[in-house]
């Protein structure tokens, strides 16, 4: 009997431990991007919902890219013409270094592209 609850525990133990690492949401330390006027914003915007992003509010926005479980708060301020982002939930295999790479090549693409449509999707998978 005694063996049957110890390995009853050390079982809800582990499947605590796996739940934890990789079943529970996981922020980043929020970042800033300058230099954002209002047309570059607009047009980030509107790259996202054309490349299937959910957007949520008018400044602040939450942001689901439907990639990697990235979820995103978004604020953008016009007196210092930047965006504000923190990460509020990823994939476990999404690192948040990587992620915020991705965001500001999309953004860097956005930004010196001559075509009106640059699709925001983040180079991320489980390999990197």
């Amino acid at each position: 009997m005694l063996l049957f609850i110890f390995q009853r525990s050390l079982s809800i133990d582990l499947q605590l431990t796996i739940k934890t690492k990789l079943g529970m949401p996981k922020k980043c330390k929020p970042f800033k991007i300058e230099n954002i006027n209002a047309e570059l914003k607009d047009l980030i915007l509107e790259n996202l919902v054309e490349s299937g992003a959910k957007i949520e509010g008018d400044n602040p926005w939450d942001i689901d890219l439907n990639q990697h479980g990235i979820k995103l708060d978004t604020i953008w301020r016009e007196v210092s013409q930047d965006i504000l982002i923190s990460v509020t939930d990823r994939k476990f295999y999404a690192k948040c270094k990587r992620i915020r790479k991705e965001i500001r090549d999309q953004i860097e693409k956005a930004r010196n592209s001559s075509f009106p449509m640059v699709p925001f999707i983040l180079n991320i998978s489980e390999e990197t």
